[in-house]
């Protein structure tokens, strides 16, 4: 594992390269570890943290993604009462993730033998 942290605007620029979001978002790499938690998303702020201590590029962008769906999902989808009945990890967001996660591979953004191999033939 490496010690060296990608800047929050090289992530944030990747990210946007793989789907243009409607409502702008904050994103910050701190250098932290927490037992249970790589990143959070905080919809009110629509804020994007990576706790990024520790970990190598490869899942800080995994990391990355997973939190733009969120944001994604929460800024985009849906009316306001119909987005607070979903789940935070329900099958809408799945889906979001599941696309970004494709296009991020497409676009050699992100690099995943397996899933390469499944979507490319």
């Amino acid at each position: 594992m490496s010690n060296f942290l990608p800047s929050s605007a090289a992530i944030k620029q990747m990210l946007l390269k793989i789907y243009t979001c409607k409502e702008p978002f904050e994103l910050y790499v701190v250098d932290r570890k927490f037992k249970r938690r790589l990143g959070t998303y905080f919809v009110e702020k629509q804020k994007i943290n990576i706790y990024a201590k520790g970990m190598d590029g490869h899942i800080i962008m995994e990391v990355a993604i997973h939190e733009y769906a969120h944001h994604i999902h929460h800024t985009e989808q849906y009316t306001w009462d119909v987005r607070r009945k979903d789940r935070s990890h329900g099958e809408k967001f799945w889906r979001i993730y599941s696309a970004l996660m494709a296009k991020a591979i497409c676009k050699d953004i992100f690099k995943d033998d397996l899933i390469c191999d499944i979507i490319t033939q």
